[in-house]
Formats: structure tokens, C-alpha cells, sequence
């Protein structure tokens, strides 16, 4: 009986996925998917949509993610223990930069803003975007994490990832990614130049924990309608820019254990 009800667990977290990224399924469509028994799927669907994970769409004949998943996402982001580590160094980034600071993780095949600070920019559209989901290519935080992750890591990764277009900058193809993977590791930092959407641009720095592995990644972001159109936005992060992001990155990482004065002298999140 209990491995019964762990199998029901299964399925359930494979419904969740895969309404999640795919959109509103029916019945035989989601059954067919799990490889379940429309009987089977069913139970679970409606279990599902009992306690408000679920909702049903045109008329019942379609299942789709229910809002209540964001409670999930939100007191997860909550409690993370990487945000709390960060809160106060994303203040002191975002007041000496007049910018937007961000700290983000990846997770599955997006770069996850955990926490977002915004002191001097009252009309940003990504003020309230915690929680956004972002594709690791077009991603400047997605990007510094995968530069620093050990290289089977990133094949695994990229194992079934699509490179959907967003705008006309946006990498298209494995090559141009994995060849924009190792220019970060060479700089120790990554850029999103309008990849994603147009008008906003964004650096990011790795964060490395006691085992010196990359945990997450903390940015700092520009929109074209507050700071003014530019012709190469990467010439808008200035020297005195980097350095401040340079710190509170290397901030972070100490208070997240890395403590090695010569890990930190031979990364190249030092490099200038």
C-alpha cells in the first residue's frame, strides 16, 4: 500500500511538470503522457484540483496549473536561505548603483529571480517580477551560473534545452551558447544585452559557497525608458559599476562560507 501511495506521489509531481510547462491538457492527453490509466489519471486530477493545485478549464474538459502553486514558489523564496544571506548586500548594490540588483538561482532550464531590490527606480517594469522565470540563454544570471558549473553539468543541461528566440540578439544554437559560456568564464561575468526584451540589459557575478561551487548569481539591471536609449548598452556598466557588483558578489560568497583568500585570488570573479 505505501509504495502505492509514493507511485500516486510520482504521478502527481509528473502532472504538476507537465502542465506546468506545456499548458492546459485533457484527460487522455495527460494520461497518455504519465503513461497512466485514464482511471488512474483521473483519481489524481481530481485530488489535484480538490485542494486548488489544479483548475479546470472550457467547460471541465481541460486541467491547467491553479494559482495556488504560487504559494508554493512564494514561501519557498521566502525561506531560501541563499536570500537571506543576500538581502542586505542586494541594499547596499542597489543604493550605490542607482540600478536594480537581483540575486537568482537556476532552476530546470531557467534562471529564478529569488529576491530583487529597487531603491531609485519607482517605474520599473521589473520591480515586482520576483519569482520570474527567465530561459538560461538569454539570461545573464543563467548564463554565469552554467559558465561555472562542471562542464558534463552543462552538457546534461543542454541535453534537451531549446533556444527560443525572444529578440533579434537572442543565441540561437548549442555552438554560439557554450562559445558565450566560456568568454564568461574568461571575464567572470555575463551580460544579457537585450536578449530577452528589448530595452533591458543586465550583468551578473557568480556566487560561490564553501565547496567553492557556483550557488546562484547576484545582477544588477537597466531599462532603456529610465536610464535613457544607449547604442551599446554594455558601455552603460561602467568601471565603478562592475567593482560595486565585484564586491558584493564576493560579499555574498563569504557569507555563504567561501572563505579561502586564495580560491578567491585564483577565480575569476576577481579579475578586473
Amino acid at each position: 500500500m505505501a509504495a502505492a501511495t509514493i507511485q500516486s506521489v510520482e504521478k502527481a509531481w509528473d502532472i504538476l511538470l507537465l502542465l506546468a510547462k506545456n499548458g492546459p491538457l485533457n484527460l487522455s492527453e495527460i494520461a497518455d503522457t504519465i503513461e497512466t490509466s485514464k482511471a488512474t489519471t483521473f483519481r489524481i486530477l481530481t485530488t489535484l484540483t480538490g485542494i486548488g493545485l489544479l483548475d479546470q478549464i472550457e467547460d471541465g474538459k481541460k486541467y491547467c496549473i491553479d494559482y495556488r502553486v504560487l504559494e508554493l514558489s512564494y514561501y519557498t523564496l521566502e525561506s531560501s536561505v541563499l536570500k537571506k544571506q543576500a538581502n542586505p548586500y542586494l541594499y547596499e548594490l542597489a543604493d550605490a548603483t542607482k540600478l536594480i540588483a537581483c540575486l537568482g538561482v537556476i532552476s530546470g532550464h531557467v534562471a529564478v529571480t529569488i529576491d530583487k531590490v529597487s531603491l531609485h527606480n519607482p517605474f520599473s517594469v521589473l520591480k515586482e517580477e520576483i519569482g520570474v522565470l527567465v530561459p538560461a540563454h538569454v539570461s545573464s544570471v543563467g548564463k554565469v551560473i552554467l559558465a561555472y558549473l562542471p562542464p558534463e553539468r552543462v552538457e546534461q543541461f543542454l541535453e534537451d534545452y531549446s533556444f527560443t528566440t525572444y529578440t533579434t540578439v537572442s543565441i540561437t544554437n548549442k555552438s554560439e551558447f557554450l562559445a558565450e559560456l566560456e568568454r564568461v568564464r574568461e571575464v567572470g561575468y555575463a551580460f544579457n544585452d537585450q536578449e530577452w526584451k528589448k530595452g533591458i540589459c543586465s550583468v551578473a557575478m557568480p556566487i560561490f559557497n564553501y565547496e567553492a561551487k557556483v550557488v546562484g548569481a547576484v545582477a544588477i539591471s537597466r531599462e532603456d525608458h529610465l536610464h535613457g536609449e544607449i547604442d551599446d548598452p554594455r558601455k552603460a556598466f561602467t568601471a565603478d559599476l562592475m567593482r560595486s557588483l565585484r564586491e558584493v558578489a564576493n560579499k555574498i560568497s563569504f557569507s555563504c562560507g567561501y572563505h579561502s583568500v586564495q580560491m578567491l585570488q585564483e577565480s575569476s570573479v576577481w579579475r578586473k
